[in-house]
């Protein structure tokens, strides 16, 4: 518990950037190397763009709700995992804030800001409305909370339907049961390749049907995907595994916590979502030697930005102030519910290859009794067509953003 003290005070509790110039332990943050320099961490914790409950927004349709204080954490915290994987891909892995007021005002920075504000309609393609507009194909409403998978799958939806729609820079794709198919993800970033390219000759069933026997990988396995590298995917991709690493916690015995921790030291790791029970966050770094997470915690209630949205007065200085304040949380992990969401960033086809490979050669190699977060497989004898009601967003569904 002192070393968790002493972390928090040299972090500075309020996005306050006075305290210790060195942290007692090493700390460990997403796009970062482990470090025990307290300016540098509280630098880098600020260049992570926090998305918070919100109250003032138009009523979320057709429910009456303005705010989403109480029931909306796990939205915001999957919101913040999508929104910095964008900032990453698009402002690079090395973007820092030095100077609040200029630093943000790029037109990259700016278009990503709109992206996620909570108002119906383009280009808010990650707002609450949309995202509960989409939530409601699982079950999902406005006023309930919304679990770790359920929001996945959101995720999923938002960004093939920004991409296809409005050639987005990033997809989401959703690794069920704790395992990776290389395969069916290679099949949902080429469909959605090909939608683009195909958009003014469609299909007709029978072609459909045919490309669907042609993938089953049983009868005609797929080519080999060395083969593929020559042929990049039209966006980036954030590779989202759901995990259950226990029943009421996850056990410091049998190995979870610990590759829970180790799986910050992956260069593509983008953090976790979830975290404790009905109260969840953004993981973006650990102290392990406090056995303790790093999270942005969306349990803060702000005013919603301006609806003028005009670059010359937005985003406003009180906007970037609550977005980039640098406040994190120090969460214990005996305290973490066991029920987390994994992300991974890859900006092309190549580094999710190589990627695929070095786990697979970890598999390999790994003794029996040692414990893995998820497995990565090459081939699934069940491709889901990226057709299927879990991943398509059509016309017709309801919630394409106009």
């Amino acid at each position: 518990m002192d070393l968790l003290r002493t972390l928090a005070q040299a972090l500075g509790r309020g996005g306050d950037v006075g305290g210790s110039s060195n942290v007692a332990v090493a700390t460990k943050v997403v796009g970062a190397e482990e470090t025990h320099d307290a300016e540098e961490l509280r630098r880098h914790l600020r260049t992570f763009i926090q998305i918070t409950y919100r109250r003032g927004f138009p009523p979320l349709a057709p429910y009456r709700f303005t705010s989403d204080e109480g029931w909306g954490c796990m939205i915001r915290a999957a919101q913040m995992m999508v929104c910095n994987t964008l900032r990453v891909h698009l402002l690079g892995p090395g973007w820092r804030i030095k100077n609040l007021g200029v630093d943000v005002r790029s037109e990259e920075y700016i278009s990503l800001c709109k992206w996620f504000m909570d108002v119906p309609g383009f280009p808010h393609f990650y707002s609450i409305h949309h995202v509960l507009t989409c939530a409601a194909r699982y079950g999902s409403f406005p006023g309930e909370w919304v679990g770790g998978h359920t929001i996945s799958l959101v995720l999923q939806d938002l960004t093939r339907l920004h991409r296809r729609k409005y050639k987005g820079p990033l997809q989401a794709f959703v690794a069920e049961n704790h395992v990776l198919y290389i395969d069916a993800c290679e099949a949902a970033m080429s469909h959605a390749n090909e939608t683009q390219e195909v958009n003014s000759k469609p299909r007709s069933r029978r072609e459909e049907r045919s490309r669907e026997e042609k993938f089953d990988p049983l009868l005609n396995p797929p080519p080999s995907y060395e083969g593929f590298r020559e042929s990049p995917w039209s966006s980036a991709l954030l590779l989202l595994i759901p995990l259950r690493l226990g029943l009421d916690n996850i056990s410091a015995e049998g190995g979870a916590r610990e590759a829970l921790f180790s799986v910050f030291d992956d260069p593509h790791c983008m953090g976790f979502f979830g975290g404790q029970r009905n109260r969840a966050a953004y993981f973006v770094g650990t102290v392990r030697d406090a056995n303790s997470f790093l999270g942005l915690d969306p349990h803060r209630v702000e005013d919603v930005s301006p609806s003028n949205t005009s670059s010359s007065v937005f985003p406003t200085d009180s906007f970037l102030a609550s977005q980039h304040s640098g406040v994190v949380s120090v969460v214990d992990a005996s305290r973490l519910d066991p029920c987390v969401t994994l992300g991974f960033y890859f900006r092309n086809r190549g580094t999710f290859l190589d990627w695929c490979s070095k786990q697979q050669q970890q598999q390999r190699t790994s003794r029996a009794e040692e414990f893995t977060l998820f497995s990565v497989e090459t081939f699934t004898a069940f491709v889901q067509e990226a057709g299927s009601p879990s991943s398509d967003v059509s016309d017709d569904e309801g919630f394409v953003i106009v």
